[in-house]
């Protein structure tokens, strides 16, 4: 593979990655002296578990786009493939992170803005485009396709030169 293949998937990926990261910190500093306090855990503990699991769901899909950025730039076809599933896989799961954090109403103020769910659908389209446009290269297959190309060649040749050769610029059979 070339270097800087897949630009604009490493791009999205590493970008959604650093603000994954960023808010964890941000939330978990900020939400951490709240939720260690007793009154806290006590008055509203479902709160707190749901804002722990949107945590954790967070982290996970950080987790999941490090690995695939790790993937994507692996030589084997296969890793690759691999990577892009799993960028898309972490894309999917910020996108119902954001919603179910709508829904419950303690996500951060980045999911309710529109940039938010644009940036995620750049995102998916850059994997998506990568992929399309992505050539893989195998060796054994360049030279097994150069092989055969050669060979028609030839015969298309021989083919030619029988066809259109006058009889008489023929050489003779030799004699044996």
């Amino acid at each position: 593979m070339r270097p800087l293949s897949r630009l604009p998937s490493t791009v999205a990926l590493a970008g959604w990655f650093g603000f994954v990261l960023t808010s964890i910190i941000l939330a978990s500093n900020g939400a951490g002296s709240e939720i260690a306090t007793l009154e806290f855990a006590t008055a509203d503990l479902t709160a707190a578990m749901a804002y722990a699991a949107l945590l954790v769901w967070q982290a996970a899909s950080a987790a999941a786009m490090a690995w695939a950025l790790y993937c994507l730039h692996d030589t084997g076809r296969e890793r690759r493939r691999f990577g892009e599933q799993l960028g898309l896989a972490g894309l999917f799961a910020l996108a119902v992170h954001g919603g179910l954090g709508l829904v419950v109403g303690i996500d951060p103020v980045a999911a309710q803005s529109a940039g938010y769910w644009v940036m995620l659908v750049l995102a998916a389209l850059a994997l998506l485009f990568d992929r399309l446009v992505a050539v893989e290269e195998d060796a054994g297959d360049d030279k097994e396709n150069f092989e055969a190309a050669v060979a028609v060649i030839a015969q298309s040749m021989a083919r030619q030169t029988e066809l259109y050769t006058d009889p008489s610029h023929r050489f003779p059979p030799r004699a044996r």
